[in-house]
């Protein structure tokens, strides 16, 4: 119970919503009374959520169009039709896989924008507790296998199933009691329609979320090995060696800001 009380606080957490501890209600079955706080800022920081999320898809959109008119004109300089050689035809290839990833992830970008404010704040309150399930999952596993372990250590008439069906049920029985918890006592006031369909298209849009920014990236990276890989086919060596130097480098900035990205969401 201490660990869905743990699993609780950090969806609120990753809310980003800070509880008014002077005002408490009685919790749900299962939960200290007076432990579950009235969140009653909850419709200003979704608005604000909603307002960022909105303008960082537009943002991501515009970005991957800017992209993809960069390849477009990238790949109108090598249509050489009398020009046969392999590695032109590698790059025309990078760079037409690299124009369509970026358009896609132009157009999911804008469809992306208008679903977060569609969903209306509790779909945006559900996509964030999915988020923070998918932090959690690994600690619920282990708290599986750990069940596991004592029941095998039990007479075979006393034991409890602990079966690979079991132990699903076990981890989504939980899942939807933290979900249940969250949408019906700590947001009291929500408008939320708590289905099966409704969390279905929630999951739907959540896997487009983590999507999006990989397309307009594979894009651009394929865009950019495709023009260093031109210039060691129809310019200097001096030319191209100074490209696949400053390719490096870029690349090498943007693994370490992704690096550090990581390090800093596993500290939070």
């Amino acid at each position: 119970m201490e660990h869905d009380h743990e699993a609780l606080d950090m969806a609120v957490h990753a809310l980003g919503i800070s509880p008014m501890i002077s005002h408490t209600k009685p919790g749900p079955t299962g939960l200290e009374a007076g432990r579950v706080p009235v969140l009653a800022n909850f419709e200003d920081k979704d608005k604000a959520d909603k307002e960022m999320l909105v303008g960082r898809f537009r943002a991501l959109g515009v970005m991957s169009t800017f992209v993809a008119g960069v390849e477009a004109q990238c790949l109108g300089l090598i249509l050489w039709p009398e020009n046969k050689s392999g590695l032109l035809e590698v790059v025309r290839a990078l760079l037409l896989a690299g124009l369509l990833l970026s358009l896609f992830g132009a157009a999911l970008s804008v469809f992306l924008a208008r679903w977060v404010e569609v969903l209306g704040a509790g779909g945006r309150m559900i996509l964030s507790y999915q988020r923070n399930c998918e932090r959690m999952y690994p600690r619920w596993v282990k708290e599986w296998n750990e069940k596991v372990a004592s029941e095998k250590q039990k007479p075979k008439k006393d034991r409890e199933d602990v079966s690979m069906l079991a132990g699903y049920k076990w981890i989504q029985e939980k899942e939807n009691r933290l979900l249940d918890e969250l949408v019906n006592y700590y947001i009291p006031n929500a408008q939320i329609t708590n289905s099966t369909f409704f969390k279905i298209i929630c999951e739907i849009v959540r896997f487009a979320l983590d999507q999006v920014a990989p397309f307009v990236f594979y894009g651009f990276f394929l865009c950019v090995l495709g023009m260093t890989l031109y210039t060691w086919a129809a310019r200097s060596q001096v030319t191209a060696i100074v490209c696949t130097i400053m390719t490096t480098a870029g690349f090498a900035a943007i693994l370490l800001l992704v690096w550090v990205d990581v390090f800093i969401r596993l500290l939070d």
